[in-house]
């Protein structure tokens, strides 16, 4: 019996055996991984999360270190395999679930005098496409190579940006493709701008999104199964990068929202070919007795339509479904209504993003926060199995969606209002209910009223009535005038100066385009304009009535620079030298004077206006020059950096 249970165990060794040793597969649902790793050194592989503290947190992945420097990684949705290159040895790498590294090839034909550290692999898991940057003079990115992932063999297509037709100017730590419309995007530290890259043909596109981001060197971007884009990099100024940022595809601007630990030689990669679940509720805050709709939004941007999937939410036994407003996926329904759960089987789930609605009514007795999560499963073992709902209006991942149902006093609230002026005031109940009746005898949801005196409303919110008494009085009328518009000579201040009807008001300065004001919260700041500017006064007073007024500033240039058309350098200390004048802050980048046969005279270099060491004395080659007129041009640089050219004639008399 003991030899034969000994085979059996040999056998069983035999049949396991292929299986130890096997690199392990990631699982598609939605993480963000990153690399880390200091040049000639190994690689270390994270899962990147959110804390409890609200905080980003890298998690190890088993093995700790690769053994290989890896960067421009990228995620492979056809083998759930994270891919990575040395961007020194161009030696190319798979890692697995464990952090391990797996060499495969060298990459031929690589240029060795560029870096390639930003890369994504194609929503279809064919190609990785890696951005190949100059050392020098610049870090620029100057081509894309697709590297075949089946073969290893690379098509290098010349970058070429939309704004100039030529050879880009931009500086990408990392690209992402969306999950959703399938462009690939990175983030350029260069003009802080989000950037898209067509990778078949090489074009940049520059000049849709607006420079100057919050963002500015991402070493790591990832897409959620939402099609939302998220980096982790600097803020300029920054010494390390340590901020998560979250971007808006539509405007190209982006947001801080949380901070984690150092990262430098990184670069990220995810896999948003996945199922994912949002769950939200509106309102968010309420009382006993009313409505709320809960949305429950999937995105399947798995490639494929998902089918015989099953969706359940089970709510805090204080909600009661009433309705089903939406549900998009059909399949099997169990009857919700009356009840605190929804369940539906066999489910078709399209590729894309929709929504399941569901109206629930607050029990009387509710109060305080009601939390849970809905779940969807049997997705395929490749995409997790299952997924759980997350609130999106937080940064937290998979966390519950909140409700706050707050207490209701039935006691006579009164509140405080006032007119503004001759304006009108729009009195609102405090809770919106099922029906209103004011002591005017309306029965809308609010009244709008333009005379002083005492309002009341009786609401009815179906478990019982509340009562508000709005005590309305007739505010002063509020004035204020900034005066005629102001012209301006470059580099100059003028003190703006208000005329307002109230004393105990405050004061909020705006302008556009520049940043010339010394305060914006003052009653008369001064205002240094570089540009033709626009200024806006709001003043608010103590019962929250405003008036505003605009102000618009030109600034002239000319008339900044005053050059003399005649001097007399007979060395008897008066008019001797010949140099520009003008307002401080003018500097002179060139001075050049010529005499009538075109021969240069004179020239100087860097100075400023009102230099007269800089001016001429009337000589060339030694020699006074005779009475006549030289022509002279100069170009000059104002004090906003902008840059002119300014010429004319001088006449020597002696």
């Amino acid at each position: 019996m003991l030899k034969l249970r000994i085979l059996l165990y040999f056998l069983c060794f035999l049949f396991l055996l292929p299986f130890f040793g096997r690199s392990q597969q990631f699982i598609c649902d939605g993480n963000f991984y990153l690399s880390l790793s200091e040049t000639d050194q190994q690689s270390v592989f994270f899962r990147v999360t959110i804390n409890a503290a609200g905080n980003v947190e890298f998690t190890s992945l088993p093995v700790g270190a690769s053994g290989a420097t890896i960067n421009s990684i990228g995620y492979r949705i056809t083998d759930n395999f994270i891919y990575g290159l040395d961007p020194l040895s161009f030696d190319f790498y798979r890692i697995d679930n464990s952090g391990a590294a797996t060499y495969l090839t060298t990459i031929a034909g690589l240029n060795t005098s560029h870096l390639y550290v930003a890369g994504a692999i194609t929503p279809d898991g064919s190609h990785m496409v890696i951005l190949g940057k100059t050392l020098q003079p610049e870090k620029y990115d100057v081509e894309i190579v697709m590297l075949n992932l089946d073969d290893y063999s690379i098509n290098t297509i010349p970058l070429i940006t939309t704004s100039t037709g030529g050879t880009p100017e931009i500086n990408c730590a990392d690209i992402a493709f969306d999950p959703i419309t399938g462009i690939l995007y990175g983030n350029d530290r260069e003009a802080q701008r989000l950037v898209t890259f067509d990778y078949n043909t090489g074009v940049v596109d520059d000049t849709t999104f607006p420079a100057g981001n919050v963002a500015y060197n991402i070493g790591a971007m990832f897409f959620d199964a939402f099609g939302t884009l998220f980096g982790y990099g600097a803020a300029e100024g920054d010494d390390f990068q340590a901020k998560f940022f979250r971007f808006n595809k539509n405007n190209g601007t982006s947001v801080l929202v949380t901070s984690g630990p150092e990262a430098s030689g990184n670069d990220g990669c995810s896999c948003p070919y996945t199922v994912r679940l949002n769950k939200t509720v509106n309102p968010e805050i309420t009382t006993p007795c009313t409505e709320v709709e809960y949305v429950f939004t999937i995105a399947n941007s798995s490639g494929i339509e998902q089918t015989g999937i099953n969706f359940q939410d089970l709510m805090p036994p204080e909600l009661t479904i009433t309705e089903i407003i939406r549900n998009p996926y059909t399949g099997n329904v169990v009857d919700p209504i009356g009840t605190n759960e929804i369940t539906i089987t066999d489910m078709t789930i399209p590729l894309g993003i929709d929504s399941i609605i569901v109206k629930v009514e607050v029990s009387e007795e509710a109060e305080g926060i009601y939390k849970n999560q809905a779940r969807v499963d049997n997705l395929p073992l490749g995409l997790g199995t299952f997924t759980i709902s997350d609130n999106p209006r937080t940064i937290f991942q998979q966390d519950s969606t909140l409700l706050t149902v707050l207490p209701v006093s039935q006691d006579p609230t009164n509140r405080v209002d006032s007119i503004c002026g001759e304006g009108t005031l729009e009195l609102i109940p405090s809770f919106e209910g099922m029906s209103y009746e004011w002591s005017d005898g309306s029965t809308d949801a609010s009244l709008t009223v333009s005379t002083a005196g005492m309002y009341t409303v009786i609401t009815d919110v179906g478990c019982f009535t509340i009562i508000d008494t709005f005590d309305v009085f007739q505010a002063p009328l509020l004035e204020v005038e900034l005066g005629e518009d102001i012209e301006l000579i470059l580099g100059d201040s003028v003190l703006l100066e208000p005329y307002v009807s109230e004393f105990n008001v405050s004061y909020l300065w705006e302008e556009t385009p520049d940043s010339s004001l010394n305060c914006t919260i003052c009653p008369t700041p001064y205002a240094r304009p570089f540009v033709d500017s626009e200024y806006t006064l709001t003043i608010t007073d103590l019962f929250g009535c405003t008036a505003s007024d605009q102000l618009r500033i030109d600034v002239l240039r000319e008339e900044g620079i005053y050059v003399p058309n005649v001097f007399t350098p007979n060395q008897d200390g008066f008019n001797d030298l010949f140099f520009i004048q003008g307002k401080d802050g003018i500097k002179v980048n060139e001075f050049h004077i010529y005499n009538r046969w075109g021969n240069k005279v004179f020239e100087s270099f860097d100075s400023v206006v009102n230099d007269s060491s800089h001016g001429w004395n009337g000589m060339f080659r030694g020699k006074l020059q005779n009475n006549g007129v030289f022509a002279w041009y100069a170009i000059v640089e104002y004090v906003d950096g902008s840059v002119s050219i300014i010429k004319g004639d001088v006449a020597i008399v002696r």
